[in-house]
């Protein structure tokens, strides 16, 4: 097991801890029965904001706070290997908590529990987690695309009067890559427009097609 040091935490996670701690019982339970209730999805902001919707008795700020704590959490086990157990006791005996007058033994005990409770959605929060990591696990993420169209004048017989005029794109891809933006330019014709619409339109086919399966296979969808 590593050691606390290890697993130093921040200053800043002292108030979404003590929020944890503090809830009423009946609220913090209410909160975990709908975030086992809930489906992954693809973002963290996403499965905040269904929980939200789903749990309305509970303010905002304290569903963000919970589940920020939750997200770290669960991206620590990864790292770390530890049990759900096991890291809870890691972060109620951090130097955080322990230096804390916000936390007489009663309150740990009581963040001990629930630090553990949170960790017991490996189905939601647990999937949530993994699959930002799937969707981005590549050597070039698309960010963004934008084509920037122009005409270009043909001069035949001299700088003076042109000949003839031709359409011109631009196709500007933005992408991350190992953590830097960057950008490609590609010359397209009104040809290439054509062809790159029709590889869209093929590729939505195929998302339609691929959706109806994974349907039917009863696993959840995390639509992008």
């Amino acid at each position: 097991m590593p050691s606390i040091e290890t697993l130093m935490l921040p200053d800043e996670a002292l108030p979404d801890l003590k929020q944890i701690a503090e809830m009423d019982e009946q609220p913090f339970g209410s909160l975990l029965k709908a975030i086992g209730e809930s489906a992954p999805t693809l973002t963290r902001a996403r499965f905040q904001k269904n929980l939200v919707d789903k749990v309305q008795e509970v303010p905002k700020s304290h569903i963000e706070a919970i589940l920020r704590t939750a997200f770290n959490l669960y991206e620590l086990r990864s790292k770390t290997g530890l049990s759900a157990e096991e890291l809870a006791a890691v972060v109620v005996n951090s130097s955080v908590v322990s230096k804390s007058s916000a936390f007489p033994q009663e309150k740990k005990n009581t963040l001990m529990v629930r630090l553990t409770q949170l960790m017991s959605f490996n189905k939601s929060i647990g999937v949530t987690i993994k699959a930002r990591d799937v969707m981005t696990e590549h050597e070039r993420v698309f960010c963004h695309a934008r084509i920037l169209s122009d005409i270009r004048p043909v001069f035949a017989d001299g700088p003076e009067t042109a000949s003839a005029g031709l359409v011109i794109h631009n196709l500007q891809i933005g992408f991350h890559h190992f953590g830097k933006h960057e950008e490609l330019y590609f010359a397209l014709d009104t040809d290439d427009i054509k062809a790159l619409k029709e590889v869209v339109e093929r590729a939505e086919k195929k998302t339609a097609g691929l959706e109806a399966t994974l349907k039917t296979s009863g696993l959840p969808y995390l639509k992008v």
